[in-house]
């Protein structure tokens, strides 16, 4: 360790005293030198071509799996499920409900192969008291147009599901059904 030597009487003291211990005379201040820090320094090194082509195609697998994770973990839903779930919203919020003063919308139901059904009840009318044929010719017209121009008709125009519409008489006899396949809204 350095000492402080004093000048008036040669003692030698601590680097940190600022008087001397022995005669009290005040030490001379000493310059110290910073110790260089011997701190490593990194140097840019250059990745070479394999390197690179290594972390690009590392790079492009894991954004394959992770594509193929989340589509595994979080499928986009089928057709069949999202009309169940239209169905279920459907009979939820709006069912049974009149829509003139004949004909009542029951329910409806999702059916497999991209089918969607509505239920209806003509509630001021027997089986037999009416002509079927002509009623449906009347109203079949009317069921495709709704289909063709409704706005809330695109989801199923769009993923091509075939609609079908079942009534029945007021005791709940089957009276006739109208099925528009997507051929015919078109």
């Amino acid at each position: 360790m350095e000492k402080n030597k004093c000048a008036n009487c040669e003692t030698d003291n601590f680097v940190t005293s600022k008087y001397c211990s022995n005669c009290g005379y005040e030490l001379p201040k000493l310059q110290f030198e910073d110790a260089p820090q011997n701190i490593p320094v990194k140097s840019k090194r250059k990745l070479t071509n394999s390197q690179m082509i290594g972390i690009i195609v590392g790079m492009a697998v894991a954004a394959i799996v992770s594509t193929g994770v989340q589509k595994w973990l979080f499928p986009k839903p089928t057709i069949d499920k999202v009309l169940v779930e239209l169905a279920s919203k459907l009979n939820k919020e709006m069912c049974p409900m009149m829509l003139d003063m004949d004909t009542r919308a029951d329910n409806a139901m999702a059916l497999p192969n991209k089918t969607f059904l509505y239920n209806y009840t003509l509630v001021n009318f027997e089986n037999g008291m009416i002509d079927t044929t002509e009623i449906k010719k009347i109203i079949e017209p009317n069921i495709i147009n709704g289909i063709k121009t409704n706005p809330n008709m695109e989801y199923f125009r769009d993923n091509k599901v075939t609609m079908r519409y079942y009534y029945k008489d007021k005791n709940g006899n089957y009276l006739f059904s109208i099925i528009v396949t997507p051929e015919q809204y078109k």
